[in-house]
C-alpha cells in the first residue's frame, strides 16, 4: 500500500485511536513506541504503508512540551511557504488538520490534552 491511498482523515484517525489507547494502555503505549506499524494494525485494522515513515515519543517530564521541528527547506521559500511559516503555531498539534486537539480548532493555547 502507498501512503498516497492514506488520507489526512485516515492519518487522523488512526493518530486519534492511538493517543486515546496509549494514555490507559502502558504496554500498547511500548508498542507503539517500538513498532508503530504493528501497535496502529493491532489497533485500528489498518496497515500503515511501507512507504510512509512513523514514530511515537513519549513526552519527556523533565520538559513542559515537546516540539518536532519542521523539515529544514533549501533555497526560496514560495509566497505560500512564507505565509504559512509567519502563521505561528497551531498550539500543539502536530498537523493543522488536527482532529484530535481542540486547541487546532480554539485556537487557544493550553486546549490540547496531549500536552505536546
Amino acid at each position: 500500500m502507498e501512503k498516497s491511498n492514506w488520507t489526512q482523515e485516515t492519518v487522523n484517525e488512526c493518530v486519534n485511536a492511538c493517543m486515546k489507547r496509549a494514555t490507559v494502555d502502558g504496554a500498547f503505549r511500548k508498542l507503539l513506541m517500538s513498532d508503530p506499524g504493528k501497535a496502529v494494525q493491532e489497533l485500528t485494522g489498518k496497515e500503515i504503508p511501507a512507504d510512509f515513515k512513523v514514530r511515537f515519543i513519549e513526552q519527556d517530564p523533565a520538559y513542559d512540551a515537546t516540539f518536532v521541528l519542521p523539515t529544514l527547506l533549501k533555497g526560496e521559500l514560495s509566497e505560500q511557504e512564507l505565509n504559512d511559516v509567519a502563521g505561528g503555531s497551531n498550539y500543539g498539534c502536530m498537523t493543522k488538520d488536527c482532529t484530535y486537539c481542540p486547541g487546532a480548532k480554539t485556537g487557544q493555547p493550553g486546549d490540547c490534552p496531549l500536552r505536546l
